[in-house]
């Protein structure tokens, strides 16, 4: 999987970017030979999810340097140990034990010129712990929920106001022409408040269905945005691309990587991540930035849910707007 071809940047999606970010709110590889290795966890792991960077024109090269170290590999890409391959950008993602690794760390002659950990990410529920979580629940609902102090189905939601949205519905930002693409949990095709067909779509992939949702995450980043009772850009469309499936334990940078490379192939024009990780990931870093250089593609990241100062990624990466959250006072979210 590689970037698509340049396409201009869109004023509607820098409109409707305006309407998703505030929405939110309611809720380099080496030259030498050497492998340079970006060691991010202290604790060394028997094995370990690693993304391998290599020389321009080298991929067969490489994979053969990878049979020659281990029987686990073979000089196909056929094998269980790969996870993604992404050939424009010189990468492959595999499971390694770290004798393996250091023996392409040490190779003189080695065609690879970067190494990093494929680090986790998680949806933003799961980034605090049960003690955070437990606290939070002793809060009063209004401050914890995002939802309005009665069941009035006519009253906007606090945050739909704060937002000054309607005021923008008068203007026309609407989401008109605009492509939302949502990497997350999928989007349940069958609720009632989404229009599945030319508004709601995604990419088919018959591991992780794009309209399966099995905690209904997705689906209520899906509704902020186009839901038919209250979404801020209710004419936009929305792409789904599900990274997690049904375990929801959590995902990885490099299937990050994948998912924001089908976005751009579906033509989104923003990237939805309400997701993240304590730990950078150098080509997650890349690929965003790149969308955003060479195709205008914007990607808006969720803060966390830590209600803590710590960095999160990739919402702490330069070009990813960041997002949290306020409450009916105005004051900082608990979540």
């Amino acid at each position: 999987m590689g970037l698509p071809r340049r396409r201009s940047r869109s004023l509607a999606g820098l409109v409707l970017f305006s309407l998703s970010l505030l929405s939110a709110v309611v809720l380099a590889s080496s030259s030498s030979s050497q492998l340079v290795h970006h060691d991010v966890y202290d604790a060394p792991l028997l094995r370990r999810r690693v993304i391998l960077r290599y020389k321009n024109g080298t991929r067969q090269a490489c994979l053969e340097e990878l049979a020659a170290i281990s029987q686990h590999y073979t000089t196909t890409t056929n094998h269980d140990l790969l996870h993604h391959e992404f050939p424009t950008l010189n990468a492959f993602v595999l499971t390694m034990a770290d004798d393996e690794i250091e023996k392409l760390r040490i190779a003189t002659t080695s065609n690879f010129v970067g190494i990093e950990d494929d680090v986790p990410r998680y949806i933003d529920a799961t980034l605090y712990d049960d003690a955070q979580h437990e606290e939070q629940e002793q809060q009063p609902s209004h401050l914890v929920r995002r939802r309005t102090k009665n069941n009035d189905k006519n009253q906007l939601p606090y945050g739909v106001d704060r937002v000054q949205a309607p005021q923008a519905w008068k203007l026309g930002a609407i989401g008109r022409h605009v492509k939302v693409c949502v990497i997350d949990t999928g989007v349940d095709g069958t609720h009632p408040d989404l229009l599945v067909g030319e508004q709601l779509r995604g990419l088919t992939n018959p591991t992780n269905p794009w309209n399966l949702d099995a905690i209904g995450h997705g689906t209520h980043m899906a509704g902020i945005l186009v839901g038919t009772q209250l979404g801020v850009a209710p004419e936009a469309q929305v792409l789904s691309v599900n990274v997690f499936g049904s375990e929801l334990q959590h995902t990885h940078a490099s299937t990050i990587v994948a998912a924001a490379l089908a976005c751009a192939d579906l033509g989104a024009n923003i990237i939805s991540l309400s997701l993240g990780g304590a730990l950078p990931s150098p080509l997650e870093e890349q690929v965003l930035q790149q969308l955003y250089d060479e195709f205008g593609i914007i990607s808006v990241a969720a803060a966390g849910n830590a209600g803590n100062h710590d960095y999160t990624y990739p919402a702490s990466y330069a070009q990813v707007i960041s997002v949290a959250a306020v409450d009916e006072t105005n004051r900082g979210a608990p979540f």
